[in-house]
């Protein structure tokens, strides 16, 4: 292409020399498709009256042949009149790509874009087989060593043409052998089991191991390096990595040539001489003992703590070395170099993202405060609080240093909002309650003041609830939150698996949050209620009851017995809640002890404790354990059984998955496939929780594997650990539109004759 153009300029110049000396009186363009006349003249020097010589001209020619747009440039003079016939080149009509399989074409169509070839563009036939070519050596650095990319122009008309990249892709090489060199300490079959690119096993049909990229070998080699800097190797180094391929490019061998070294261990530690620190702090900020293996890991560990620990001391710039120096063929100190710099202070905390979220709902969260002192720790924990609001996707923070200060930051956060409110109105069903009705109204960050408002009926054969609730979290400004309420609910349990009887009930609630520190709050509140009671026929635990405790006794024709009840229930709960965020967490814990006193003309005391605490077990695995404990008595009265519409049940995909919903306490004498509930219940849930396979990156969905135990015993007497029900499956769950789906499919490991078992559960609402 360079020679063409060589000899093209070497005509021009020449055609150029047999021109002499004259004053252009006009100029006449020919041949012109597509580009305008004005286009021409602004990459044409030249304009009438201007005297042009040959090597004018030929400079005028160079100046809009180098614009792109023609393909042939050629002056004539006729007279005085300067004639352009210019070849134009054609426009892309179109660009389409056949054959790619590996990179999609959306991405490919971006990239062409970035060098000028993209519909509308002019054709530039140098810029399109560069393009070839460098697509080529894309594919190769994917393992694709015997593509070929074979571009086609398709002539239009209207001077316009269509371009076709064909591209075969071929097969990708794929390794079939990984070779080590010069490790003495660890077999080649440990060291290929780090390696992310290695041959394929014939039975991980879609397994990618073995094949092969560049930038998978870059990240073996840095994987090999820490397992040997992580076990004592301090001079371990990798001389080369030669990969060679067959003949047929289809087989690629790697091999790694390696250089061990000694292996050392820690002497002793020691603390810079320059360093202002005390010598405990050391102690307390890392993790290392002298004598153990040098160990690269526990050096960055150990760095991040120091750090971590200055910074929670307000030394956000601090400044952490630690070098190992040998002392002997086989022992390294570790000198700590540590800087912590001044104390470092907040100039303005900078809040970006809140479209909805008012800023004082947000500053609100903080625990950090313009012209305070910083505190690694306390953004620590303003990030958590913002996360656990459940008004955000994502939180991010960032620390930036002000230009001309070395003690002052900004502190600026970005957040993410998501939709808090939602309007449902659907025909839905339940395991338990059939098919029901709902509509609902809720708002957990109404018009972003951070209060919550919910209005919702709903209503199903076992079931009637309508209810309308608002809560400040900040009723105070030192974080008092007030609750309250109306509701009026209905249950007939007749077609349930519990005890037969019917509860119309009205009534409201109010509530106060009492913050003790960041973690810990307490609730204290009540719930009054007017409800009228209804026995089932063989539900004489109900009559008795009733007809001791309820007030305008009566017994119906048909047999059954009702009275009304003044229900009055005073409550006191404590919660403690450190969770990295609120919907699937990772770390921390959250537990809730409630008292429940009843004062009306039921009277009993009731406590209940969940324990829900999450570890951290590797990047995308958390284990969660958790504990639903209850208890309660009656006052007063012939029996220390709880009221029956007070009692315990076990059993459903909230509690013991794989048993129906509630069926796990003791049945009715009358009526054995009655459950009455108990006084006592114990339950029991170990899940692992990982992303979802085939949505790995989906936030919003998780899988579960869990193990449950539980059962609701009469009374605390009759605890024996050998009745309590065990189950194992595996479930989902999913932060739908809806709100929180869990379903589960459970097998029971341990039953007894008469239990109710299922296999398939699933719930809307629930914790995660």
């Amino acid at each position: 292409m360079k020679k063409l153009l060589l000899v093209f300029l070497l005509v021009c110049n020449l055609a150029a020399k047999a021109f002499a000396p004259f004053t252009i009186r006009d100029i006449r363009v020919d041949g012109l498709q597509r580009v305008s006349v004005g286009t021409v003249f602004n990459y044409f020097p030249l304009k009438r009256g201007d005297l042009v010589d040959p090597e004018i001209l030929a400079q005028a020619t160079r100046d809009l042949y180098s614009s792109g747009l023609f393909k042939d440039v050629t002056i004539e003079q006729n007279a005085n009149v300067l004639v352009l016939r210019l070849l134009e080149r054609p426009a892309i009509n179109s660009l389409e790509f056949k054959g790619n399989r590996e990179i999609k074409t959306v991405d490919l169509k971006k990239g062409f874009r970035q060098i000028g070839l993209a519909p509308g563009r002019v054709l530039n036939n140098s810029a399109l087989d560069k393009a070839a070519q460098e697509l080529e050596r894309q594919y190769i650095a994917l393992g694709f060593y015997g593509t070929k990319v074979k571009p086609r122009i398709v002539p239009l008309e209207r001077n316009r043409a269509a371009v076709v990249v064909n591209v075969y892709e071929g097969g990708a090489a794929r390794v079939r052998h990984v070779r080590f060199v010069g490790n003495r300490s660890y077999s080649d079959k440990t060291l290929i089991n780090l390696l992310e690119m290695k041959p394929g096993k014939w039975y991980k049909f879609f397994s990618k191991s073995d094949k092969f990229s560049n930038e998978k070998l870059k990240a073996d080699i840095e994987t090999i390096i820490s397992f040997y800097m992580d076990r004592g190797f301090v001079d371990f180094s990798i001389d080369a990595s030669q990969v060679s391929i067959s003949p047929d490019k289809k087989d690629i061998t790697i091999n790694y040539n390696i250089n061990e070294g000694n292996r050392f261990y820690v002497r002793k530690q020691i603390l810079d001489g320059s360093t202002r620190l005390p010598r405990r702090f050391l102690k307390t900020a890392t993790a290392i003992k002298n004598g153990e293996v040098f160990s690269q890991k526990k050096l960055v560990a150990a760095r991040e703590a120091i750090s971590e620990k200055l910074g929670a001391q307000g030394y956000a710039f601090s400044e952490v070395k630690i070098v190992p120096q040998k002392v002997s063929l086989k022992h390294v100190d570790l000198v700590y170099q540590i800087n912590p710099g001044k104390r470092t202070y907040v100039n303005r905390i900078h809040i970006t993202g809140n479209t909805r979220t008012q800023d004082e709902v947000i500053r609100r969260e903080l625990r950090l405060f313009e012209g305070g002192r910083f505190s690694g720790e306390e953004l620590k924990r303003s990030t958590e609080r913002l996360r656990r609001l459940g008004y955000f996707e994502e939180v991010n923070v960032e620390t930036s240093k002000i230009e001309g200060s070395e003690d002052k930051i900004n502190v600026n956060y970005s957040v993410v909002e998501k939709s808090t409110g939602s309007i449902n109105l659907g025909l839905g069903y339940s395991q338990s309650g059939g098919i029901g009705l709902t509509f609902g109204i809720s708002q957990d960050n109404f018009l972003g003041t951070g209060k919550r408002f919910a209005l919702n009926l709903s209503t199903s054969k076992s079931r009637q609830l309508y209810s309308l609730n608002i809560r400040d979290p900040y009723f105070t400004r030192h974080g008092v939150s007030l609750g309250y309420g109306l509701f009026y609910s209905k249950r007939d349990t007749e077609d349930l698996e519990i005890a037969s009887y019917v509860i119309d009930e009205f009534g409201g609630e109010f509530s106060f949050g009492i913050p003790i520190n960041e973690y810990d709050r307490i609730s204290i509140g009540a719930k009054l209620s007017r409800a009228e009671i209804i026995c089932g026929t063989t539900f004489q635990e109900c009559t008795d009851y009733i007809s001791e405790y309820g007030s305008s006794f009566t017994t119906k024709s048909n047999g059954n017995t009702q009275a009304n009840f003044d229900l009055a229930d005073l409550f006191l709960n404590w919660s403690r809640d450190s969770r990295d965020r609120a919907i699937f967490p990772t770390s921390g814990s959250k537990q809730v002890l409630s008292l429940l006193f009843g004062v009306g003309d039921a009277k009993y005391n009731r406590f209940k404790y969940i324990s829900n605490n999450y570890f951290l077990v590797s990047e995308n695995v958390t284990l969660r354990l958790k504990a639903d404990l209850g208890y309660g008595v009656s006052r007063g009265g012939s029996s220390k059984h709880l009221p029956f519409f007070k009692k315990f049940y076990a059993g459903g995909v909230s509690s013991v998955r794989g048993f129906e919903e509630s069926t796990l306490s003791p049945s009715s004498i009358n009526d054995s496939d009655r459950f009455l509930g108990g006084n006592l219940k114990t339950v029991f849930n170990a899940e692992i929780i990982t992303p979802m396979p085939f949505f790995l990156d989906n936030k919003a969905v998780r899988m579960v594997s869990f193990v449950d135990a539980g059962y609701a015993f009469g009374l605390k007497d009759d605890f024996d650990a050998d009745d309590l029900r065990i189950s194992a499956g595996i479930g989902m769950k999913w932060l739908s539109p809806m709100g929180p789906l869990v379903f589960s499919l459970a097998k029971p490991i341990k039953s007894q004759d008469g239990d109710k078992e299922q296999t398939f559960q699933f719930q809307l609402g629930g914790d995660f």
